[in-house]
């Protein structure tokens, strides 16, 4: 056969296998690879709706996972298709053509545990001239103040705008068929990921300071040497990110609306579930990847952020079982033991540390947690204070009042 009947061949194939679709949920791929196992793997969700309605898109999830001396296990596998499976279907899988062996190496990787992607999973490749920068996480320069990640933010937003301008330009093919027989045949691995102490930072934004029911939430994991060892001011990469936008199913106080941006309509129209026990199998599945002993960190979070996750998670007790072994610190209590000249109030402790600089997206799980992170990196004191004054609690504590809980939820 000639080459040129070869390729009118595998043209006429190609097109045969193309399928017209009208995705709800676009899901930007990223992936960092070395050899071609995973280094990293990144998604980012947003509903083709809320891309639509609004210049800068709120409701939007997130996902990264860190495969650094790390095996590509069952729970990687399913916590990518837990996050797959919290997305509005049909969704498709955007990758740019000179990363269609990133989906093929996920595709292998996935069918190597027996996990199998539902149906309404689609994938499509970004032929069209444009730039795939999925910015998951804040860039920091090399200064002790971060700079704005208002202006990294909006990367992705337009790329998502201009994928849904021209979505009738794309050629849409289930995940399913995807074949990696071209491939290369990886050599077997040991996970040679030390089993060190791990910061996950954490934060929560509720429906408002009563009902507390949870809105969206964030998780930030760190290894705690990479914050102790770390020059004042360098960049600090998270090991791995969970950020979730959920359906409280209550009305949202007009107050927490203003500052989070959230509101009943984006989130319905982006059509998230509620925090039932798939939200609670992907937060645990995400604490329990993570190896040797892990630390939940939030400011405030004995009053606030502890309790609510752990009202949220109660009706699930064989999952609450897998993550006994976190623990819990409040870094309120590390930075008032620091005596520190300022108001405890994270902004001010922010303020104080970066002359004066204010939260970027504040009021945002990912843009609070992250603030966090940059506050602890620049004062790791407090995470020598917590250990020094036994300020680290477990996650299992004394369970709730029912009546405290029914208020809680309800």
């Amino acid at each position: 056969m000639s080459v040129e009947k070869a390729r009118e061949s595998l043209k006429r194939k190609i097109e045969d296998d193309v399928i017209e679709v009208t995705p709800s949920t676009l899901v930007f791929v990223r992936a960092k690879q070395i050899d071609g196992k995973f280094e990293n793997i990144r998604f980012q969700a947003c509903h083709v709706e809320e891309i639509t309605a609004e210049v800068e898109p709120r409701v939007m999830d997130k996902l990264k996972l860190s495969f650094d001396g790390r095996l590509f296990d069952k729970n990687a596998a399913a916590q990518i298709v837990g996050f797959l499976n919290l997305q509005a279907p049909p969704l498709c899988l955007l990758v740019k053509p000179h990363n269609l062996s990133q989906l093929k190496e996920l595709k292998r990787s996935l069918d190597s545990w027996n996990v199998v992607l539902p149906t309404h999973v689609w994938y499509a490749l970004l032929e069209f001239n444009t730039i795939h920068n999925n910015v998951l996480s804040p860039k920091r320069s090399n200064t002790p103040q971060p700079p704005a990640t208002a202006k990294n933010s909006g990367q992705d937003i337009s790329l998502a705008q201009k994928v849904v301008k021209k979505l009738n330009r794309l050629s849409f093919r289930r995940f399913s068929d995807l074949t990696y027989e071209d491939l290369p045949v990886l050599p077997p691995t040991i996970s040679t990921m030390p089993s060190d102490d791990t910061v996950v930072f954490l934060d929560l934004e509720t429906t408002d300071l009563y009902a507390k029911r949870i809105t969206e939430i964030c998780l930030i994991a760190v290894p705690r040497q990479s914050i102790l060892n770390n020059p004042r001011g360098a960049k600090i990469d998270s090991i791995d990110l969970l950020k979730l936008v959920v359906d409280p199913e209550y009305r949202i106080s007009p107050t927490a609306s203003e500052l989070t941006k959230l509101t009943c309509e984006n989130i319905s129209r982006s059509e998230k579930v509620a925090f039932d026990e798939r939200v609670a199998t992907a937060v645990c599945n995400f604490l329990c990847r993570i190896p040797g002993k892990v630390c939940l960190v939030a400011h405030a979070g004995n009053r606030f952020d502890f309790k609510v996750l752990r009202a949220h998670l109660q009706p699930y007790k064989q999952l609450e079982e897998l993550i006994k072994h976190v623990q819990c610190y409040d870094t309120m209590l590390g930075f008032k033991r620091m005596k520190m000249p300022c108001r405890l109030r994270m902004q001010d402790l922010y303020a104080h540390c970066f002359d004066g600089a204010e939260i970027p997206n504040s009021h945002s799980a990912e843009g609070d947690a992250t603030a966090l992170l940059e506050l602890v990196a620049f004062h790791p004191g407090v995470l020598s204070t917590a250990k020094k004054h036994k300020l680290i609690k477990p996650y299992v504590e004394k369970r709730p009042k029912t009546q405290w809980f029914d208020e809680m939820m309800w």
